[in-house]
């Protein structure tokens, strides 16, 4: 049997918060960003707290964790419905090729179809070509309509002040 037959996608569960922990630096380190101690600990917290900011989906073969997905929801207002956001789809690099990512991804899309969403959104960082190559073999068009932006940190507060200032 392949390893595509094997692949089984369900929600995690608290027992994987380690497993997914561990993920999770390891998406870091692919990412070549930092990831704290602190916010590990809070993203564990919040992946398995009361009501959790996201959805954990977890890919298992042969009982372990090979990838896992962190999507949300939008929700996009010229359409008056959600769309299910990927915020990380990860598959540890031995799993890769083997039709992990595209289980998580068909899981996904089957997902947001089945919750009458209006589209599956995600970014890529533009270094990763591994990663585009895979969404690009899937037929998944890259928007050329949006630039993303984001504020963070320091430059979020800066923004906060000077707006409070300049109001």
């Amino acid at each position: 049997m392949s390893v595509l037959q094997k692949v089984k996608i369900r929600r995690a569960i608290a027992t994987d918060r380690e497993q997914l922990g561990n993920m999770v630096k390891a998406l870091a380190n692919h990412l070549k960003r930092p990831l704290t101690y602190e916010a590990l600990e809070r993203l564990k917290c919040d992946a398995f707290g009361t009501l959790p900011p996201f959805d954990t989906w977890i890919a298992e073969v042969d009982s372990s964790i090979v990838g896992y997905a962190i999507t949300t929801y939008d929700y996009w207002t010229l359409y008056a419905a959600r769309a299910l956001h990927l915020n990380n789809l990860f598959v540890l690099p031995e799993y890769r090729s083997q039709g992990v990512g595209k289980t998580i991804l068909f899981h996904l899309c089957k997902l947001a179809v089945d919750s009458s969403c209006a589209g599956l959104k995600f970014e890529v960082i533009s270094w990763d070509t591994e990663a585009i190559g895979f969404y690009e073999r899937l037929g998944v068009k890259r928007s050329d309509n949006y630039l993303s932006y984001s504020l963070k940190g320091e430059d979020l507060e800066q923004i906060v002040a000077y707006l409070q200032i300049n109001s």
